[in-house]
């Protein structure tokens, strides 16, 4: 487990590196975000066009975009009435297990496309791409949790019972585990896929996962939860 958080926390910083190095994310629109900063210093951005809408801080946009990915990934995604139970099982996974924590990992995303690009070059649809990735990041992290707390026999995570400790759900929270790392490639895909980065955020994902189940697998050998 302290191999994977380790892996994971770094994930951000090889975000950042990427997105410096890759021009092409400047994207030639048109479109303006009204901007400003708050008194806690917190960059503002309110994400739409409409003045009728409150300036939201990064936290609020990114817990907003949470709310729409989660109604994308089980509600519009798919409409095959033979899938209803599985997307409401989804839901389910998604709502319980990405919220919590400090979301430092996902809220980095935004806050170094803020650092990378000048407020005037901020568009609507930039600001978007850098929370659907920042929620991927969450996402990945929420896969890694509930996998790592059946193999650690963990009770509770961020407050609440485990994942798989919940009545009903057992053995049946690895197949859960292999939906939420489902969903980041979706969302990547939808999201991500005409931009010049996509190919470099598969490449990242898959790699830092490759890593994180190696160091998770060193730690099973030289301590394994069964051992006690």
């Amino acid at each position: 487990m302290r191999r994977l958080r380790s892996l994971v926390i770094n994930a951000p910083q090889i975000f950042r590196t990427m997105w410096r190095e890759v021009s092409p994310f400047k994207l030639k629109t048109t479109s303006s975000l009204r901007c400003t900063s708050s008194i806690q210093g917190d960059s503002i951005c309110n994400g739409t066009h409409s003045s009728k809408k409150a300036l939201l801080s990064d936290p609020q946009l990114f817990e907003a975009q949470f709310d729409e990915l989660v109604t994308e990934l089980s509600e519009r995604d798919l409409s095959d009435p033979a899938l209803a139970d599985a997307l409401s099982r989804l839901r389910q996974v998604l709502v319980y297990n990405s919220p919590g924590g400090k979301r430092n990992r996902g809220l980095s995303v935004i806050g170094s496309l803020r650092e990378l690009l000048p407020p005037t070059e901020l568009t609507e649809e930039t600001v978007r791409r850098a929370l659907v990735v920042g929620w991927c990041i969450e996402l990945l992290q929420a896969f890694f949790l509930v996998a790592d707390d059946m193999m650690d026999g963990s009770v509770t995570r961020r407050g609440q019972p485990c994942w798989y400790k919940k009545n009903g759900i057992g053995l049946e929270a690895i197949n859960d585990s292999f939906l939420l790392e489902a969903t980041i490639y979706r969302l990547l895909r939808r999201h991500c896929r005409e931009q010049p980065y996509y190919v470099h955020l598969l490449e990242l994902f898959t790699e830092t996962t490759f890593q994180t189940e190696l160091g998770q697998a060193l730690d099973l050998m030289t301590a394994p939860p069964w051992s006690d």
